[in-house]
């Protein structure tokens, strides 16, 4: 969608500057466990965690070389909440390293929001889009649990999952302003996946589209790996 605007700039005559893209790759991810080990080693335990990736990328340009520079803003954000359940084992290798394993199902709720802003001096355009979903995936993870005292230990762990999400429910708000009178248009539905001109992009429409469209439902797909440091507390 990014370059999907960048194209439309330049297809109105102007020249791209500087280019600040952020691929929406990665993000943060705070969340805990609590866990009951009910036969010594072995447990079973409930968690949650929130995920949250947002990237802002803009692309400048100007018309004839001139010496102002306009701007196209870009900024996708997915917030992720989980629920888990699962089942942990600890094996000890000494005194202080124990490696922790673990695995279950997890319930994930999905907040999409994206908004895309072009504006040069006779122009403006504002797209807005907020949809959300929920689904079932699994999750499963190892970790390095180092002991610090009887009560506390840090703990190092890789975790993965798969969830491939789809069914997003949302609206969508388009506003254009053209040297006068400006539009505005409004939309609630599902969120698609449409391919068209060469630039996919995500839009909303409020019924199924008719058939021969390249397009399908939008899907989610949180499958990945997932780097988390952490505090252990025994009690």
């Amino acid at each position: 969608m990014y370059d999907r605007g960048a194209q439309s700039i330049v297809s109105a005559g102007y020249t791209l500057g500087r280019s600040d893209e952020r691929p929406l790759r990665s993000g943060y991810e705070l969340g805990g466990d609590i866990v009951y080990y009910f036969a010594g080693r072995l447990g079973i335990g409930l968690g949650g965690s929130l995920a949250r990736v947002n990237k802002m990328n803009k692309q400048l340009f100007n018309y004839a070389a001139g010496p102002f520079d306009y701007a196209m803003t870009v900024v996708p954000q997915i917030d992720i909440l989980s629920f888990r359940l699962g089942l942990f084992y600890a094996l000890p290798i000494n005194r202080l390293l124990t490696i922790c394993f673990n695995a279950g199902p997890a319930y994930y709720s999905v907040d999409y929001k994206f908004s895309e802003h072009i504006q040069r001096a006779d122009y403006a355009y504002a797209l807005t889009q907020r949809a959300k979903t929920k689904n079932w995936g699994a999750q499963g993870g190892i970790g390095l649990e180092i002991r610090m005292n009887v009560r506390m230990a840090f703990i190092l762990e890789v975790q993965g999952r798969y969830a491939k999400i789809s069914g997003f429910d949302g609206e969508e708000e388009l506003y254009e302003f053209l040297g006068g009178p400006f539009s505005t248009s409004e939309k609630k539905g599902i969120l698609y996946y449409v391919e068209e001109e060469g630039y996919p992009r995500l839009e909303v429409f409020p019924e199924a589209p008719a058939t021969g469209f390249n397009v399908r439902e939008a899907v989610f797909d949180f499958t990945g790996v997932s780097f988390r440091a952490g505090l252990n507390f025994k009690f």
